[in-house]
């Protein structure tokens, strides 16, 4: 069932921000997984090119370069084109806050969540959801966005009530958690991140942490 939600969702990402329909997409990626039945890398040409045009449109030769560790860079990459789509498939309400420590409490260098999560409620929805942007995730403008796209991943599992429905399902917190990153992570691989290669020494021990919890 979780690689089949899993493919169903990125592909209706691809289609919304590629112009298509998203429950469309939602179905033509659901298929897709379901013949394959495992978790693979799967990048979507589409999709990393567009990302990779809008780097190059705003930062130029400075995307592969050392990001400024601050709001303003946030704030630029949030206005791109593929993020302005990937916030309009999250509910339109997701926002990026930088952070001025190197780390989360539980050692992330960024992270999503809603502000009933952060005043200790266990909660599977999107409401006042929000991306924390640690000093650690600020490497090049690329890989930052990499990070971005990330969380963004949660953010689209909760609203899209993905996150909700396997914790119906498994009535476990941490099994739900394991799978939103399991999520995350394959939403990634398909903007050019993958967990595989070339930067899978960043990526793929993530990935198996959260695998093992399944």
């Amino acid at each position: 069932m979780g690689t089949i939600a899993f493919g169903a969702l990125s592909g209706g990402v691809g289609a919304e921000l590629t112009g298509g329909n998203f429950w469309q997409g939602a179905l033509t990626g659901g298929i897709v997984a379901g013949l394959n039945h495992v978790l693979h890398s799967n990048p979507n040409k589409s999709l990393i090119k567009k990302l990779n045009e809008d780097l190059d449109k705003e930062f130029g030769n400075e995307g592969n370069g050392k990001a400024p560790a601050n709001q303003e860079t946030l704030n630029r990459l949030m206005k791109l084109r593929t993020f302005r789509a990937l916030n309009k498939v999250a509910g339109g309400k997701v926002r990026a806050n930088f952070k001025d420590s190197s780390w989360s409490d539980n050692g992330a260098s960024a992270q999503y969540m809603t502000l009933r999560e952060s005043n200790g409620e266990t909660y599977t929805g999107s409401d006042d959801g929000f991306i924390s942007v640690y000093r650690s995730a600020f490497t090049t403008y690329r890989e930052t966005a990499g990070l971005l796209i990330h969380e963004f991943g949660h953010a689209i599992s909760r609203y899209t009530g993905f996150f909700d429905n396997s914790f119906n399902n498994y009535k476990d917190w941490n099994k739900s958690i394991a799978l939103d990153e399991s999520y995350a992570y394959q939403f990634q691989d398909r903007f050019g991140f993958s967990f595989y290669q070339p930067n899978s020494n960043i990526y793929l021990p993530g990935l198996q942490r959260a695998l093992n919890k399944l």
